[in-house]
């Protein structure tokens, strides 16, 4: 949401006026940069303490810049993508990369260390704020284990196990 709550300053001829921004001047998820008479500006003519000195009326424009926040993954012994950056900035959103651990497969990112499907993310949204903790959430792959009784007699002739497990009882 924006709020624009500024109130018109009145220029004396000859006497200059401090450009400030007013109360309450916000913008979801920007920084006030300062002010500018072209209302298509990237970088402020005025910062918010910079005197006005012509004597003119005008209108001035508020130059907003883009906040960047600081993304955090918790990757609980697995590997991030390369395609994960570490900060993202507002209106710039993007698909998340999975990260990868050795004999698990990715079930995806969480905003809460409690996996559940109500915090699971897949993106930076283009309308996100704020910093981010992320932690990935994986599954142990299950192998089959065939029992080769070598010319003898085997039951069963194999097993499931759970990878960083134990297999359990091995039929002798």
């Amino acid at each position: 949401s924006n709020t624009y709550k500024t109130k018109k300053q009145t220029k004396i001829a000859g006497q200059n006026i401090v450009v400030r921004p007013g109360t309450g001047v916000t913008k979801t998820g920007c920084t006030l940069l300062g002010w500018s008479e072209d209302k298509n500006a990237t970088t402020a003519r005025f910062e918010l303490t910079d005197s006005y000195t012509a004597d003119k009326s005008t209108v001035l424009y508020a130059v907003w810049q883009a906040n960047t926040y600081d993304i955090t993954y918790v990757l609980n012994g697995g590997n991030n993508s390369s395609a994960n950056p570490s900060k993202y900035t507002y209106r710039q959103g993007f698909e998340l990369a999975e990260a990868t651990k050795t004999g698990y497969t990715f079930e995806g990112w969480h905003t809460s260390a409690e996996f559940t499907a109500e915090n699971k993310v897949t993106e930076i949204t283009d309308e996100q704020t704020g910093d981010v903790t992320l932690y990935a959430n994986y599954t142990a792959n299950k192998y089959t284990v065939t029992l080769n009784a070598n010319g003898g007699i085997v039951d069963p002739t194999s097993i499931e196990v759970t990878y960083d497990s134990t297999y359990g009882v091995i039929p002798t």
